[in-house]
């Protein structure tokens, strides 16, 4: 059985906040009927909202967006469109296709001069190399994502960004390094407020103990990471650490709490 780190790529939300936030977006996008600017950027917001949950939805948003950015020669909308488009793509695992829009959408932001847009394509191609198993160029195509993050002071990307070099680096074998990352990562989050990030860091840390058999530390990391995401309702985040909970106890042979834990998140996840 192998503990499954938190989602670490793109930070999830609570389920509940993510559907106000797109309910508020199609609300817009309805009343915005006119073809400019601001409905290609409410277009490529709800393509990135969906593109875990519906991808049917995500590339009817996205085609919709590449349509007008190419009719208006808005190529901050286009970039943007290719690369939530290439992110879909890897993660689908077409990767060919999934490199190539990345690629666009760097040749873009690059002429647009966007720091940000080239930080995150390079978090994107980190992300393409970590999914191909190449994690020595992840590491280092997040390496200089963050390096334009800290040049920005973008501490919640540079969070992001230790923690995908943390995963890369858990891949490898070298728990050290994985474990040093992730706790750079934390103490960002902390400083910077954003619990839910400390949560997915938290419950890193603790399945990296696990890996170690270092079971009693592990349990305390993923106590401490559900009581945030009781304390925020994060549904998603709550079964992914009772399963590795589960896990953990499995290993120590204690079968009934494992059981236990295994159905109270299966019990969520059908809920």
């Amino acid at each position: 059985l192998k503990l499954a780190l938190v989602a670490i790529v793109a930070a999830t939300t609570t389920l509940f906040s993510q559907n106000t936030e797109i309910d508020s977006l199609i609300t817009e996008l309805q009343h915005h009927k006119e073809k400019d600017t601001i409905r290609v950027n409410l277009l490529n917001d709800l393509a990135y909202s969906y593109h875990k949950t519906d991808l049917d939805k995500t590339i009817a948003y996205i085609e919709e967006s590449e349509a007008i950015s190419k009719a208006l020669d808005f190529k901050k909308g286009l970039a943007r469109s290719l690369l939530i488009k290439g992110r879909v793509e890897v993660e689908q695992s077409r990767f060919e296709k999934g490199y190539q829009n990345i690629e666009e959408a760097l040749q873009l932001y690059d002429v647009l001069q966007s720091k940000k847009g080239i930080s995150e394509c390079y978090s994107a191609f980190g992300v393409f190399f970590y999914r191909k198993e190449d994690q020595k160029q992840a590491i280092e195509y997040h390496q200089k994502s963050m390096d334009i993050n800290q040049e920005l002071g973008n501490k919640k990307a540079i969070s992001t960004n230790l923690a995908n070099i943390g995963k890369a680096y858990l891949e490898l074998g070298n728990e050290v390094e994985s474990i040093s990352y992730f706790k750079r990562a934390l103490d960002i989050d902390k400083e910077i407020n954003d619990e839910e990030k400390i949560s997915q860091n938290l419950g890193n840390i603790g399945v990296i103990y696990g890996h170690q058999g270092n079971y009693p530390l592990a349990l305390e990391y993923y106590n401490k990471s559900i009581a945030i995401d009781e304390k925020r309702g994060d549904t998603i985040g709550i079964i992914a650490v009772l399963n590795n909970k589960g896990i953990v106890y499995q290993k120590m042979q204690n079968y009934d709490q494992a059981v236990a834990h295994y159905l109270q998140a299966l019990n969520m996840q059908k809920k």
